[in-house]
């Protein structure tokens, strides 16, 4: 009979075993799992500080490349400079006055040939602040422009 009992208990520590290695296995799985996606989160977060440098590089590159262009059109707004105040003290302006005259038939402006325009005076009262003043009420703004419509209007 002791021979039966242990036949009998024999497929309960057998089973017993199976499921302890099946939690095992499972408790190595999980743990290869978790190890896995530790290591893929670890290579996402590489992958994107490469990304991240990159564009910084990028960022830093056409930062130097935007500052030497901006050098070069100093140096060129400077040879334009130089250039024109070569032209301009080249100029012989007797010689462009001569050739205006003479060749041309034009004739220097007299006393006659320029037209004064006398202006009225502004109307009483009328504020000549500027007008972007933060002091300068609605009123005010409206009380100007009120005067210099009934100006312009007589």
């Amino acid at each position: 009979m002791a021979q039966y009992v242990r036949q009998s208990q024999a497929p309960a520590i057998k089973a017993k075993q199976k499921q302890q290695a099946r939690k095992k296995s499972s408790q190595i799985e999980m743990e290869k799992s978790i190890i896995f996606k530790r290591i893929l989160l670890i290579v996402l977060v590489f992958l994107i500080s490469l990304a991240f440098m990159n564009q910084y590089s990028r960022i830093i590159n056409v930062s130097s490349q935007i500052n030497s262009l901006e050098t070069e059109i100093k140096q060129t707004d400077n040879l334009i400079d130089i250039t024109e105040g070569k032209v301009l003290s080249t100029i012989n302006w007797d010689q462009i006055e001569y050739t205006a005259k003479n060749r041309l038939g034009m004739i220097e402006p007299t006393k006659d040939d320029y037209t004064i325009i006398r202006l009225k005076a502004l109307p009483a009262g009328f504020d000549t602040a500027q007008a972007g003043s933060d002091t300068k009420s609605d009123k005010t703004y409206e009380n100007n422009l009120s005067l210099l419509i009934n100006y312009f209007s007589h």
